[in-house]
């Protein structure tokens, strides 16, 4: 027996520019995070001469676990997005969903819609709840967007409510060792919250020049901060070898010379030479014994994995597609 899929849409306006929405909805693997999705186990890419995807797994609780096929996600940078997922057993077929962005300067018009397709009766009433809860759930993450933006705080997105806790003790004297090196206070007081209120991911391979980007901060102020704190036990270092295709990390090494002349990168399934100056990327994780962050992933293919791409497109061999794409 065939089911109807279960289909919705809600559209409303926040006080808040399209671009600073779509930053934050581009992030889906932090957007699933704050929602309280499990994490995902992603396996490698499946490349045929007719699809292109990865596998993968996640559960709910302890009794249900789903295996699917996750397609690219397809976007156009600061207007939409959206993915498939085609689900190989378990109460349910097939998913799509995304988000549509419009507005002017001051106001985004948000569009949310999801589709689930149930493959038993008691997936068609799950399906019901999940969907209806699903928008709910990015709606109430738009409005956080907002109130984080009103609030003043340099904080780019917003915090989860749970978060794996801190060694309060442990901060206080890594915070006090930082200020005897001389780091300013004020920038020791950011850090200290960075680590308290952030998400896993935003406290595992931390980039010093984005965190002091986003909060307005010498970047040779914050990679100093980041170094000292290494020498104090709180963090400790990785190269990042990117590939310069996709711009994501393909491998890692503790030491640069540890750092392969060749890596093949499994996006792209092309081997490239490690290039030292334009594609090794410093980055900075925190201590287990201060914060025991899991390196979980709950979305692997959002826009924002790979922010120099600004259109995606899905496109089966031997078929056409149009699309509008505005370009800065």
């Amino acid at each position: 027996m065939k089911y109807r899929t279960v289909a919705r849409e809600t559209r409303r306006d926040f006080r808040v520019p399209p671009r600073e929405l779509w930053d934050a909805l581009a992030n889906t693997d932090h957007v699933d995070r704050w929602i309280g999705l499990p994490h995902v186990a992603y396996g490698p890419l499946t490349v045929t001469a007719d699809a292109f995807y990865r596998e993968a797994r996640a559960g709910l609780g302890r009794l249900l676990r789903f295996t699917w096929r996750e397609y690219p996600f397809e976007w156009v940078r600061d207007e939409r997005y959206s993915v498939v997922r085609l689900f190989e057993a378990g109460p349910w077929s097939a998913f799509y969903g995304g988000v549509e962005i419009g507005g002017d300067a001051a106001t985004s018009r948000l569009r949310v819609f999801a589709e689930l397709t149930p493959r038993t009766a008691l997936g068609w009433l799950v399906a019901r709840r999940m969907v209806a809860k699903g928008i709910r759930d990015v709606l109430a993450y738009c409005d956080e967007v907002v109130a984080l933006r009103s609030s003043g705080l340099d904080i780019r997105l917003p915090p989860p409510a749970r978060v794996t806790p801190v060694d309060g003790q442990r901060l206080e004297a890594l915070a006090a060792a930082l200020r005897v090196e001389g780091i300013d206070e004020r920038l020791v007081a950011r850090f200290a919250r960075h680590l308290r209120t952030g998400s896993d991911a935003e406290v595992l391979r931390m980039q010093p020049f984005g965190l002091a980007d986003a909060w307005g901060a010498d970047r040779s102020d914050v990679l100093r901060l980041l170094v000292q704190a290494e020498r104090q036990g709180a963090a400790y270092h990785t190269w990042e070898v990117m590939c310069p295709n996709c711009r994501v990390a393909a491998t890692r090494a503790t030491r640069l010379d540890g750092v392969p002349e060749r890596f093949h990168c499994d996006g792209c399934g092309v081997a490239y030479d490690a290039d030292l100056e334009r594609w090794v990327e410093l980055r900075y994780s925190i201590d287990a014994r201060l914060r025991a962050a899991k390196d979980d992933v709950y979305c692997i293919g959002g826009p924002a994995n790979t922010p120099h791409i600004w259109a995606q497109h899905y496109l089966l061999p031997g078929t056409e597609r149009l699309w509008s794409v505005g370009l800065p």
